[in-house]
């Protein structure tokens, strides 16, 4: 009896790990972003794509793409004729910059550059709630316009923006006063072996 339970908890755990295997394939390769997908990503740190040895996420990815979609259907959106379906360039895109934060992260912490939460909280009032709306007003439409809490903005949004910011007046300083030297660095970085992206397009 012992033995008939051991093959089969041997035999499930095989099948779940070959249907795991047939769904992140799937999302490698096909583009899947169904339910079973998306709570096998959820469960597991599935990568998505890899830097320097640290990985991205899957669920993260996905989270971000849900972002654009929601965004490409939002009543803002629609205002300034923006309104589309998603398309797979956006989808790379989407890779794209959560890579690039990784490499900015990298060239920022090698510059010993840091952006601050009361920087990220004065830009938020000064920048990007121009429209006079409240805390709460703006986190709403945060949240209708592209599906994100208040963090997940600053995280993906305000802070690599000022962090980018930062680093491009750091390392002209050391390139003639080119402002654009930053992204020829970071286009190289991005090219470099240990850049890896398993979802394609």
């Amino acid at each position: 009896m012992k033995r008939f339970l051991l093959i089969s908890l041997v035999a499930l755990i095989g099948l779940a790990a070959f249907a795991g295997g047939i769904l992140v394939y799937g999302a490698y390769h096909f583009g899947w972003e169904n339910g079973m997908v998306r709570s096998f990503a959820d469960m597991l740190p599935v990568p998505a794509a890899r830097f320097a040895g640290k990985p991205i996420l899957l669920r993260d990815y996905f989270h971000n793409v849900d972002s654009i979609r929601i965004y490409l259907a939002s009543a803002d959106a629609k205002n300034q004729g923006l309104a589309r379906a998603m398309t797979n360039d956006d989808r790379k895109q989407v890779l794209e910059r959560l890579i690039t934060e990784r490499a900015v992260d990298e060239l920022a912490a090698s510059r010993r550059i840091s952006v601050t939460d009361q920087e990220v909280d004065q830009a938020i009032q000064t920048e990007f709630n121009n429209t006079g709306k409240s805390n709460d007003q703006l986190a709403q439409f945060i949240r209708d316009t592209f599906g994100w809490s208040m963090d997940d903005f600053k995280i993906h949004l305000v802070r690599p923006i000022l962090l980018e910011r930062k680093i491009a007046a750091s390392y002209a300083s050391d390139h003639n006063n080119d402002l654009n030297a930053v992204q020829t660095y970071l286009q190289d970085r991005l090219s470099k072996k240990d850049v890896v992206r398993y979802i394609k397009f």
